[in-house]
C-alpha cells in the first residue's frame, strides 16, 4: 500500500505529461495539415496561372495569324 501511495505522484505526473504531449501533437497535427492544405491551394493556383498564361499566349498567336492574314489579303 505505501508503494502505491508513494508511486502515486510519479503516476500524475506522467499523466499529465501525457495528456499535454497529446495535446501538443495534436495541435502539431493541425498545424501541419493546414501548412498542406495552404501549399496544395497555392500550387493549384499557380498551375491554374500556367493554363491562362498558355491560353493567353495561343489567343495572341491567333490574332497575330489572323492580322497577318488579313494584312496579306489586302496587299493582294
Amino acid at each position: 500500500m505505501e508503494q502505491i501511495e508513494r508511486a502515486i505522484p510519479r503516476i500524475i505526473e506522467r499523466l499529465t505529461t501525457n495528456s499535454i504531449l497529446a495535446r501538443f501533437n495534436q495541435r502539431l497535427a493541425s498545424e501541419r495539415k493546414k501548412r498542406q492544405q495552404t501549399e496544395q491551394e497555392h500550387r493549384d493556383q499557380q498551375a491554374q496561372q500556367r493554363q491562362l498564361s498558355n491560353a493567353n499566349s495561343r489567343l495572341q498567336a491567333q490574332r497575330w495569324a489572323s492580322l497577318k492574314s488579313q494584312h496579306q489579303g489586302r496587299e493582294r
